[in-house]
């Protein structure tokens, strides 16, 4: 299993809580990072980053559906 880099969720700039839909379900993430428009440099979005756990359990319900 790889390493996961620990950092905190990033701030939205939106003000939005970023989730995930797994098998359904709305799903916190213990951490996110920005998406960055390339033009300007600036984030305009946040994306909410997967635990090892929470992928294996994506990829299950996909595989389900």
């Amino acid at each position: 299993m790889l390493d996961t880099p620990t950092r905190p969720p990033a701030a939205d700039p939106l003000g939005f809580t970023p989730l995930q839909l797994i098998g359904g379900t709305l799903v916190d993430s213990p951490t996110s990072f920005p998406v960055i428009d390339p033009s300007t440099g600036e984030a305009f979005a946040i994306c909410p980053e997967a635990t090892p756990e929470q992928l294996d359990e994506a990829v299950a319900a996909a595989r389900r559906a």
